[in-house]
């Protein structure tokens, strides 16, 4: 167990290395390493002040990745970055990182389900109704409305067609 500030600290740089982790992780990691609970908020808040952690960088590069074919709706990031150790109060301040539902869910139809969709009707075995309910299915395990995830399945189809 480390009692010391300082190789509370040192664990902690230790363990984010040069990679970006969340405060939400390294109070985890520094729990499993044995340092108090008390010590592990100072030593977390100390390494924010210094620029080590940077919650707001994480869940922007979080909202980055999340783009295209691994689009994602607003409460799917959400719940992601709430996994990631990013605290609720970072969550709600990038928000306006985030694009909408409606533009990310065109941008996933795009990218992902109108090529499957071109590629299933090139080989002649489309099903329309079987292909609908897997997409409604796939957008909606995206975190998107189903509601949103119908309107646009409909809109996106009479396009194509």
């Amino acid at each position: 167990m480390t009692d010391s500030f300082r190789g509370a600290r040192s664990l902690a740089i230790s363990y984010i290395g040069i990679s970006h982790k969340s405060s939400g992780k390294v109070i985890d990691y520094l729990h499993r390493k044995g340092v108090d609970e008390l010590l592990s908020l100072e030593v977390v808040h100390s390494l924010a002040e210094d620029g080590y952690i940077d919650d707001l960088r994480v869940a922007r590069s979080i909202i980055q990745y999340r783009r295209g074919r691994k689009s994602e709706g607003r409460r799917a990031l959400k719940q992601r970055m709430y996994l990631a150790g990013i605290p609720a109060d970072t969550i709600l301040e990038s928000e306006k990182y985030m694009p909408d539902d409606g533009s990310s869910i065109c941008d996933l139809f795009e990218e992902k389900l109108l090529p499957e969709l071109h590629k299933l009707t090139a080989a002649g075995n489309y099903e329309a109704e079987n292909w609908m309910n897997r997409s409604l299915r796939f957008l909606i395990a995206r975190g998107y409305s189903t509601s949103l995830a119908v309107d646009t399945l409909r809109k996106r189809i009479r396009d194509v067609e």
